[in-house]
């Protein structure tokens, strides 16, 4: 029932994603995808950040506002909690929350503050999370998505709009059911560019269920448990899903996972070890 129920939010902060796209010019434009998805990394960052100080904070898990009591922490208290979070969880600041900008999109030059935000984020994360070239260059994790908007007295409205869509529900109960966060995102946004593109876009990502089948395939139940100090590497990983099943199906906890893809189209968020 969550599964499904996540399913159906994530479509639909898509849809009303692209149509605020499709509002400000950009409906089906090349640069649509890298918005759609750097927001919902965005907003993947803030609700795994606030799942992670919950568990391990139980004052932050009963406060009626989770993202106060986090902001009155000490520094000192503050860096302990992040410490205490899993390797996999980005380091945010107080100011990053989506709770934050949200009280400030009333704020003049409010895009120039969003487009910040993300970049502070990328910057702070850029050993954990930035995707490697086969140069060693780092690609950081934003754009500043708001100079998408070619009219530049537009681009305040846009973020506005952004960021009261990301503001209305959160994904953190998902992270309890081992899921695989983006590919329910990538698989519904690329089936919506193959229809409007002639399939070209279907070489980026295994289908879910096919994913599945084939872990099922590599990993049978009667071996699962069992397997354990594995290494894994996908060459041409597109959107990761393949290799995050396979993952899921060893257990976490007893693998480590490397990914590369050749395309910058590709939904891997990260190149190192997961």
């Amino acid at each position: 029932m969550v599964e499904l129920e996540f399913k159906a939010k994530t479509q639909e902060l898509i849809d009303s994603l692209k149509s605020i796209c499709a509002n400000y010019g950009l409906g089906n434009d090349g640069n649509e995808f890298k918005i759609i998805t750097q927001i919902f990394l965005y907003k993947f960052l803030n609700d795994k950040f606030a799942y992670e100080a919950k568990k391990i904070d139980k004052d932050v898990a009963k406060a009626d506002n989770w993202e106060k009591s986090l902001s009155d922490m000490s520094e000192e208290d503050y860096e302990m909690l992040q410490l205490q979070m899993s390797a996999d969880t980005a380091r945010l600041e107080p100011q990053h929350f989506i709770s934050y900008l949200f009280s400030q999109s009333n704020a003049p030059d409010f895009a120039k503050l969003f487009d910040d935000t993300l970049i502070d984020i990328a910057i702070k994360n850029n050993d954990i999370f930035a995707v490697k070239t086969d140069g060693g260059a780092k690609v950081v994790l934003f754009d500043r998505l708001s100079q998408y908007i070619a009219d530049e007295s537009k681009r305040d409205d846009f973020c506005r709009a952004v960021i009261n869509k990301l503001i209305e529900f959160s994904f953190e109960r998902i992270f309890d059911q081992k899921f695989d966060f983006y590919a329910g995102i990538f698989e519904y946004l690329i089936k919506d560019y193959n229809s409007n593109s002639g399939g070209k876009y279907a070489e980026y990502f295994t289908p879910h269920a096919v994913a599945r089948i084939m872990a099922e395939i590599l990993v049978p139940q009667a071996e699962r448990g069992t397997v354990r100090d594995v290494t894994c590497y996908d060459p041409s990983a597109g959107s990761g899903t393949l290799l995050m099943n396979v993952a899921h199906a060893i257990g976490e906890d007893r693998c480590t996972i490397y990914t590369q893809d050749i395309s910058q189209c590709s939904g891997i968020i990260k190149l190192d070890s997961a």
